[in-house]
C-alpha cells in the first residue's frame, strides 16, 4: 500500500492530498529501498511542487538528489575515459541502461541513481576491449575459478572491471542476456540498429530496443526484488513513445526478430497495472498472442510481482507471503537462466564446493 502511494506521487506530484509528515517518513525509506528517492526530488522539482514538501522531507530528498548527481557525474567521467581508451580501436561501443540514459540525456535518466557503467561490444571484439581496458588500469577483483568460468562461458558479460582511480565499475557485455538462458536475442542485430551519439565514439540502443532490454532485465535477468527503479524507467519510455505508431511497429518487429515476446508481455502488463502507463497496441497484441502464459501462470505471476517488485515498509517484518514470493521468483530466475544440467552443476558448485579465489588482475 505504501509503495503504491509512492508510485502515485512519482506519477503525479501535484495531487491535492499530500502525505503527512509521518507518512512521508515511511515513503522516503521505501523510496531509498527502491533506489528512487532522488527521483522524487526530480519529479517534484519538474512539477514546481517542491514547496509542497515538508522541510525535513525536502532536505532528505535533496541529499538523495545530490548523491544521484554525483553518480551521474562519475558516469560521465567514466564514459569519457572509455571513449578515449576504446574509441581509437574502431570498436562499436554501445551503452546500456543507466549509462545510456545519462549519455543521451534521457528525461528518465535525470536524478537516476546509477551504480555502474554497462557497455556492449560485439562478441568478436570483447577480447580486444578487455585487453585495452586492462592496459589502461582496469582490473577484475578476486573471484573463484568456477565464477571465472561462469562469466567467460555462460554469462552475457565479463566480471566487473574496477579502476583504482574511478569509483564506478564497468560491466563489459557481449549480449544482453546470458548465453545459457532460454532466450537468445541477436546481439549483432542490436549493435547494427544502435544509434551513434553526435560528437562521441559512443552509441546507444535504438529506443525500442532500450525498452526491450529493460523488459529483459526485469523479467529474464533479475528476481524482481525491489526493482522499482527499472519499472519507472519502463514507464517513462512508454510515456515518451505514447501515440507513435512508428515506434510501435519497430518495437513489434524487433520483439519478433529477437524472440522476446514473453518479457515484453510481462513488462507491458505490469507497467500498465502498476503505473497506468500507456501501452503500444500492436506490440502488446503480438506479444500476448505469441507468448501470453496460461491463466494459472498469469495469476501466479501477478501475485508474485505484487509481493516482490515494490519494496515494503522497512520498519515492518517481512511477511511470509513476501518471503515465499522472493524464493519463487529466485527459482524462476535460475530456471530461466540455466538449462537443467548446467543449473545442477551451478547449484552443486555454489552449495557444496568451497570457492578457490583467483586474482584476475
Amino acid at each position: 500500500m505504501n509503495a503504491q502511494r509512492l508510485l502515485s506521487l512519482l506519477s503525479d506530484p501535484l495531487q491535492p492530498e499530500q502525505p503527512a509528515l509521518g507518512e512521508w517518513d515511511r515513503l522516503v525509506r521505501i523510496a531509498r529501498l527502491g533506489s528512487v528517492a532522488s527521483l522524487l526530488h526530480v519529479r517534484y522539482e519538474a512539477a514546481g511542487a517542491l514547496d509542497a514538501l515538508p522541510a525535513p522531507v525536502l532536505r532528505q530528498l535533496r541529499s538523495e538528489r545530490t548523491i544521484a548527481e554525483y553518480r551521474i557525474a562519475m558516469t560521465r567521467w567514466n564514459l569519457q575515459h572509455l571513449a578515449e581508451v576504446l574509441g581509437p580501436l574502431g570498436i562499436e561501443l554501445v551503452l546500456l541502461k543507466g549509462s545510456a540514459y545519462v549519455a543521451q540525456d534521457a528525461a528518465w535518466g535525470r536524478g537516476r541513481l546509477t551504480s555502474d557503467v554497462d557497455l556492449l561490444v560485439r562478441a568478436s571484439e570483447i577480447g580486444r576491449a578487455e585487453t585495452a581496458l586492462r592496459a589502461a588500469g582496469w582490473r577484475f577483483g578476486e573471484i573463484s575459478d568456477y565464477d571465472e568460468r561462469y562469466f567467460r562461458e555462460w554469462s552475457h558479460e565479463l566480471p566487473p572491471l574496477m579502476h583504482p582511480e574511478r569509483p564506478l565499475p564497468v560491466d563489459l557485455h557481449h549480449t544482453i542476456l546470458p548465453v545459457s538462458s532460454r532466450l537468445r536475442p541477436d546481439a549483432a542485430a542490436l549493435v547494427d540498429a544502435s544509434i551513434g551519439l553526435p560528437g562521441t565514439a559512443l552509441r546507444v540502443l535504438a529506443p525500442h530496443d532500450q525498452l526491450l532490454h529493460t523488459c529483459c532485465h526485469l523479467f529474464e535477468d533479475s528476481d524482481l526484488w525491489h526493482q522499482m527503479r527499472d519499472l519507472l524507467d519502463l514507464g517513462a519510455m512508454l510515456s515518451a513513445s505514447a501515440g507513435d505508431p512508428a515506434f510501435d511497429d519497430r518495437l513489434a518487429e524487433s520483439t519478433a526478430r529477437h524472440g522476446l515476446q514473453r518479457p515484453l508481455h510481462y513488462g507491458l502488463r505490469y507497467a500498465r497495472r502498476l503505473l497506468d502507463a500507456p501501452v503500444p497496441e500492436r506490440s502488446a497484441r503480438e506479444a500476448a498472442r505469441r507468448a501470453q502464459p496460461s491463466r494459472m501462470t498469469t495469476a501466479l505471476m501477478d501475485a508474485l510481482v505484487a509481493r516482490s517488485l515494490l519494496p515494503a515498509a522497512p520498519d515492518r517484518p517481512v511477511t511470509a507471503s513476501r518471503r515465499w514470493a522472493k524464493r519463487a521468483l529466485r527459482a524462476r530466475y535460475f530456471t530461466r537462466r540455466f538449462p537443467p544440467r548446467l543449473l545442477a552443476l551451478h547449484l552443486w558448485t555454489k552449495l557444496f564446493r568451497p570457492p578457490r579465489p583467483t586474482a584476475l588482475g
